[in-house]
């Protein structure tokens, strides 16, 4: 993520490095901290008014038990975790700090601090910001931290990403005004909870999911149990979706095994395919689109208003029919068998069922509810 005030320089005028080192060591010998201060006159193309740069850099080692905690608390920066080969968690901490003049860059980075806290179960990072720079200059403050696999992981970040590689261990991860990046999460309980960002994962067993105003991008998993508002989630395969809550976005699934969302309102959702079931007990003000229902699927299940419902059958599909309507249509195409009546004399309300395909008792069942919207049931090669 860029800085608030960017960091991309053209011209170097002048560099005076000051570094000061400082080695601190417990009884244990397990920990070391260096500090380290640059400071650099440039020009910045982007933001000429922010000419001067102080940068500090912050190494910390410790030494943890398995299945320790480390947690990072950070603002206006980005967060990396990489997996090491150790008992070590290493912190290499680097703050960016800009204003017009080199005093000003100074007094931001003076106001700039992390405080850590550690033992062999818990290790915490939190950076601190003191005093108020009045938009006189900017700030970047970026963690890369390695750490054992058998570490649990607790990450706050604001104004910044997350970038993560494998992980092992439980995640628990909330994220505002950033970005999220895992290629897998192989442990059974994690969580994330994000506001005006992204999420792209790529692979995870489960994972507890809490989005607004956010976007997210999902490749394999198993278990998604998703709260949403005014988000998209875009998954590429499923096994099981929990939604207790939907609303103000979009849902696009290309394979989902079982899914099950009580409230689905203001919504766009399209499955490409639907292997098993699908249950949504109030759909409201949205559309549900079904490309294709596996033939050996088991149930569906809609109660909608305001949103039209349409499901896409395959000729080879058997299954029982329960359709009906207020103030709606029924529409069947490719199934002689299905008669669409109407259930009062202004034809308002309307119903249809049966039984489809060439099984005299099939365990299939659609049931379909809708108000003030469709119903579309096609056969499709």
């Amino acid at each position: 993520m860029k800085q608030i005030t960017t960091l991309h320089y053209i011209t170097t005028l002048l560099v005076c490095v000051c570094t000061i080192n400082c080695y601190a060591y417990n009884k244990n010998k397990d920990i070391t901290h260096t500090v380290n201060t640059v400071i650099n006159t440039h020009e910045d193309p982007i933001n000429d008014t922010y000419k001067e740069t102080v940068t500090k850099t912050i190494n910390r080692h410790m030494n943890v038990n398995n299945n320790a905690l480390l947690e990072i608390k950070n603002q206006f920066g980005n967060i990396f975790i990489t997996e090491g080969n150790n008992n070590t968690i290493t912190f290499s901490i680097t703050i960016t700090a800009k204003s017009s003049t080199l005093k000003g860059a100074q007094d931001i980075a003076d106001r700039i601090n992390i405080e850590f806290s550690e033992s062999k179960s818990k290790v915490s990072a939190k950076t601190t910001l003191t005093g108020n720079n009045n938009g006189n200059g900017g700030m970047e403050i970026n963690y890369n931290v390695t750490v054992p696999s058998s570490v649990f992981l607790q990450l706050n970040n604001k104004f910044g990403d997350v970038y993560l590689k494998d992980c092992k261990q439980d995640l628990n991860a909330n994220i505002e005004f950033g970005n999220i990046q895992i290629n897998s999460l192989k442990a059974d309980n994690n969580k994330i909870n994000l506001k005006f960002g992204k999420l792209k994962l790529e692979q995870a067993k489960s994972l507890n999911l809490d989005i607004s105003h956010s976007t997210s991008e999902i490749g394999d998993i198993s278990l998604l149990n998703c709260t949403s508002a005014f988000s998209s989630i875009q998954i590429e395969s499923i096994d099981v979706l929990n939604c207790p809550s939907f609303k103000h976005g979009n849902i696009s699934i290309i394979s989902a095994n079982r899914i099950e969302i009580p409230d689905l309102q203001f919504s766009e959702t399209t499955i490409n395919q639907l292997v098993k079931s699908l249950t949504v007990k109030d759909l409201k003000f949205g559309q549900l689109k079904i490309e294709n229902i596996d033939n050996s699927f088991e149930n569906i299940s809609v109660f909608a208003k305001h949103g039209d419902v349409n499901m896409n059958l395959s000729p080879k599909t058997s299954c029982k029919v329960d359709l009906s309507t207020k103030m709606g249509g029924i529409n069947i195409k490719g199934f002689k068998n299905l008669k669409v009546e109407n259930i009062d004399r202004n034809g308002f309300e309307k119903a249809c069922s049966g039984t489809i395909g060439k099984k005299t008792n099939p365990t299939g069942f659609i049931n379909v509810t809708n108000q003030h919207a469709n119903i579309n049931l096609n056969n499709v090669e």
